[in-house]
């Protein structure tokens, strides 16, 4: 019996420790896995932040999407401090454009204490500036790599060629428009001045795509797309888009030396320009008077609110229970009291205006420092990559400040054009560093190595 017992108790016993070991080795299965998930789960939430943001660039130019964007941007912003709470990303936030940014930020706080409607002026603050802002430091921080720096470009392309695109079949086909009628007449939510913006920036960034790829059918997709986004902005008979092109090109040509190109462009342009109601547009000059009554009419605002400007408000300059238009019509020659006075046709104006001459320097400071910022880059880039889009970094500003120039361009669209473009720009400054701190580190282990040996 004692014989036959010891074997039972034996097996009892390596069951049991099976068991055991079994049910020790499934906890450690499990905890790795749940491990496994959390590092997961966090990834993903990277990815997700990464492919949102990639979504609110490509929704910019669409309009009757703004309670979508505002929720997406709120999505974004939530999963972007979730991440840096946890320490998942390390943000970026030291770059060249900090110091004017920070300058800018301050001197439209303080125009907006002394703003003659407070209120919409705190609202505009946040809307049109920390928000963009706040993008600008997400872009930053989830582009960051030179994969990553051409998802964000051919996004944009992709975004531009789809808008420009629909619009002109919409515009042409379902509409029925005439082909001498300006593009983009009609349209609410998508003014012909500012269009620019968007089939311009397209056309900047697919001349530098089809520069850079090897691909002979992305190439022959991007020619068709360049073709598109040129039409549409020479269909709009925009004086301030069309100089654009040519300002963008002659950056281009400036680094680039293609010149045959530049030629090809300023032919079609010059043959449409004579060639279609625009040179109309050209040649009278009472179509100059309306920006030159608009013109005299800030100035005589800035002469009674030099230093801090009326607010940070956009709308504030057409209000007339805040701005008395009669009381500064009277101030500039008759011949230009007749034209409606609702915005500064000038980004640098409208500046002036809302924050004083301490908020236009401070904003001139932020473009000098994107002008010396590029030339650098493109002089002293660590490769080919960051010297080639920082052309078209640079055309792109050149172009949004051209278009600026004589368009109301501060509404949401514009304002966010703006800080891709300079976000862009600060991807590359960034990756040039790393590879500058790459190749030093090198230098420095090989110099150790070689010490080390002797």
């Amino acid at each position: 019996m004692t014989i036959l017992k010891r074997p039972l108790q034996n097996k009892q016993w390596n069951n049991y420790l099976l068991q055991t070991n079994t049910m020790n080795l499934n906890a450690l299965k499990t905890a790795e896995k749940k491990l496994f998930l959390f590092h997961q789960y966090g990834l993903s939430k990277e990815s997700v932040c990464f492919a949102f943001t990639g979504l609110l660039v490509f929704l910019n130019p669409f309009p009757h999407l703004t309670a979508f964007t505002n929720i997406l941007f709120s999505i974004v912003l939530v999963l972007f401090i979730d991440l840096f709470y946890r320490k998942t990303i390390k943000p970026k936030w030291k770059n060249p454009f900090s110091i004017p940014l920070v300058c800018y930020v301050i001197i439209s706080i303080i125009s907006t204490l002394f703003a003659l409607d407070k209120t919409e002026s705190l609202g505009d603050l946040f809307s049109h500036l920390l928000r963009y802002i706040a993008i600008f430091f997400i872009i930053i921080n989830c582009f960051n790599t030179k994969q990553r720096f051409r998802y964000l470009v051919r996004i944009i392309i992709v975004s531009g060629l789809i808008f420009s695109t629909a619009s002109l079949f919409y515009f042409y086909i379902i509409q029925g428009n005439n082909l001498t009628t300006r593009f983009g007449t009609g349209f609410t939510d998508s003014a012909i001045c500012t269009m620019g913006l968007i089939t311009v920036f397209t056309f900047i960034l697919s001349l530098g795509e089809i520069n850079q790829t090897q691909n002979r059918i992305v190439k022959s997709l991007l020619m068709i797309g360049l073709i598109t986004v040129l039409s549409a902005s020479l269909l709009s008979q925009s004086r301030g888009t069309i100089l654009s092109i040519i300002t963008a090109m002659l950056v281009i040509d400036l680094f680039k030396k293609k010149i045959l190109s530049l030629v090809i462009i300023f032919c079609i342009i010059i043959y449409y320009c004579f060639s279609t109601p625009l040179q109309d547009r050209l040649k009278a000059s009472n179509h100059y008077d309306d920006r030159i009554s608009i013109y005299l009419y800030s100035m005589e605002i800035i002469e009674d609110y030099p230093v801090a400007g009326t607010g940070f408000s956009i709308d504030t300059f057409k209000n007339k229970n805040l701005i008395d238009p009669h009381k500064y019509k009277k101030r500039i020659p008759e011949r230009y009291r007749s034209y409606p006075m609702l915005w500064p046709h000038n980004m640098f104006l409208s500046i002036w205006v809302r924050t004083g001459i301490l908020g236009l320097t401070a904003y001139c400071m932020l473009i000098i420092s994107f002008i010396r910022l590029s030339v650098r880059l493109i002089r002293f880039g660590k490769d080919s990559f960051i010297q080639t889009n920082a052309i078209y970094a640079l055309s792109s500003l050149t172009m949004f400040c051209t278009i600026g120039f004589f368009s109301p361009i501060f509404i949401h669209f514009a304002d966010f054009t703006f800080f891709i473009i300079f976000s862009m720009l600060t991807i590359l400054w960034s990756l040039n560093k790393e590879s500058a701190e790459e190749k030093e580190q090198k230098k420095t282990d090989l110099r150790t190595i070689n010490t080390w040996r002797a």
